[in-house]
């Protein structure tokens, strides 16, 4: 029989894998961008950091993903 499950977490077809991490700048945010890049995702980077946005889209292209930075433009007021 058959495992059905052998092609889980892998890109099929022509249909690229769709991924948006958050935190994707470092520790395992980034550490998952890199997981899907190698698999030839495309990937939704989002971060605070735009230096770190830049070398996790580095590190998605250089392993063959498609990276997308994304960094948020507004900033939620300080609650004291």
């Amino acid at each position: 029989m058959r495992n059905s499950h052998s092609n889980k977490g892998k890109i099929t077809g022509n249909r690229p894998k769709v991924v948006v991490i958050t935190g994707a700048s470092a520790g395992i945010g980034r550490a998952t961008a890199r997981h899907f890049a190698r698999d030839g995702a495309r990937i939704g980077l989002l971060a605070r950091g735009m230096e770190g946005l830049e070398g996790a889209r580095r590190d998605v292209e250089a392993l063959g993903g498609e990276a997308v930075p994304i960094r948020p433009i507004f900033r939620l007021a300080n609650r004291s």
